[in-house]
């Protein structure tokens, strides 16, 4: 399970967030408070026009060039915080900004989710260090390709003693059993690079860097957000791919990957005459079904929607293996307006609905539900990726540790 220990003293932290996806780029300017809820300052995303014809490369220089729009209106929104008196220069590092935490789902990060598990005949000691060990033998067998990957982060985000799931080692703790989830997330080498040299362009160099994977940052948010739901579905459907991670007892348990998103509505509607720019407000309207823009775009929504929820219920089939364990809640990460159609075509595909033989509640992941747990503040329309990942940061870097677990009665 994931755990969270917040210290309530200590001085607040002025960071930048930073939300790629895969057809858009986002920054805020978030404080963490050690007494409180994070206070975000100001949010900006950038939004990619859509194209017909998808090309990687393409799209990576772009979304470069957005990091680049976005974190120079954060970076300014810094200076003006600070001149304004919020901080003062000996507070903080390196002017207003102290680290710039970068998020990045699939495509751009790719999740392995392995379970390690340690049994003995004879009950054992469990301690921090047995746990590295264990972890250690685990990375041996499981190193990505050195020449064009790298290691973003890795942890455990799960712990089990004799089957049962505990979130403090006591000391003198002795078990049979030991089993852990191991979270590792990679991205490519040279698309690291690249952000490096965009963020110390728009930032400078003295500011600390860290790469997250979106998906592991959301589920440990929503561990605090919802903690009565602890077993769930969460897609993340922004841009051109979906992202589905299958969350058991709020622990990533396994994840998969479809190659069709919330991008594939506008790139159908953009093909059949209405403007990018005009695709949300169309979508809006066509929710009146009397509407002329409900007669007009209804067919090609209908057949967008079906085309998506059925590449979604394939690539759930092989993740939500047998379907009897599959939860009752799916999550939808997106933009408030595609999380209507995307919902509304889900629901209507049997062969998806069939997966949860229990049933399934759909809960669009939007601003409100959050506000709670985080206050924004100041400039721009903060959006749901950006304030789950602020309040992932202000748990987890309150943490200052590697493990998601503590030894008690150690600080």
């Amino acid at each position: 399970m994931f755990s969270f220990f917040k210290k309530k003293d200590g001085p607040t932290e002025m960071i930048a967030v930073v939300d790629i996806g895969s057809a858009s780029a986002a920054s805020a300017l978030v404080e963490l408070d050690r007494r409180g809820v994070p206070t975000v300052w100001q949010a900006d995303r950038v939004v990619l026009p859509v194209e017909q014809m998808r090309d990687i490369e393409t799209l990576k220089r772009r979304l470069a060039s957005a990091v680049s729009q976005a974190l120079s209106n954060t970076a300014e929104a810094a200076l003006n915080h600070m001149t304004k008196g919020r901080h003062g220069q000996q507070d903080v590092r390196g002017g207003a900004i102290a680290h710039v935490a970068v998020f990045l789902p699939s495509p751009w990060s790719t999740l392995l989710l392995r379970n390690v598990r340690l049994a003995r005949a004879a009950p054992v000691s469990v301690t921090p260090a047995l746990i590295e060990r264990m972890v250690a033998d685990y990375v041996k067998r499981e190193r990505p390709d050195k020449k064009t990957e790298a290691v973003i982060e890795r942890s455990v985000v799960g712990l089990q003693l004799n089957g049962y799931s505990v979130i403090d080692i006591p000391q003198n703790t002795q078990a049979e059993t030991i089993e852990m989830t191991v979270i590792s997330a990679t991205v490519d080498r040279d698309m690291l690079t690249a952000l490096r040299d965009t963020i110390h362009k728009a930032i400078g160099h003295y500011t600390t860097i860290s790469f997250h994977a979106t998906s592991v940052a959301t589920s440990y948010a929503l561990s605090v957000i919802k903690p009565d739901t602890p077993d769930y579905v969460l897609a993340n459907a922004e841009g051109e791919v979906t992202e589905l991670t299958l969350v058991t007892e709020h622990t990533p348990s396994a994840v998969t990957t479809a190659t069709t998103g919330c991008a594939t509505m506008e790139r159908a509607l953009v093909a059949n005459g209405i403007p990018s720019a005009e695709v949300s407000s169309a979508l809006t309207l066509a929710q009146n079904d009397s509407s002329p823009m409900a007669q007009k775009i209804g067919s090609i929504k209908t057949t967008a929607g079906d085309a998506c929820s059925a590449a979604l219920a394939a690539t759930a089939g092989d993740l939500l293996k047998p379907p009897q364990s599959a939860p009752r809640t799916m999550y939808l990460l997106q933009d408030s307006e595609d999380a209507r159609w995307l919902q509304d075509a889900l629901s209507h595909n049997t062969s998806f609905l069939a997966l949860f033989p229990q049933g399934v509640e759909f809960t669009p992941l939007n601003v409100q539900l959050l506000l709670p747990h985080i206050a924004a503040r100041g400039q721009g329309e903060l959006d749901p990726y950006l304030a789950l990942e602020a309040i992932y940061t202000d748990a987890r870097f309150d943490q200052r540790r590697a493990f998601n677990f503590k030894l008690s009665g150690k600080k």
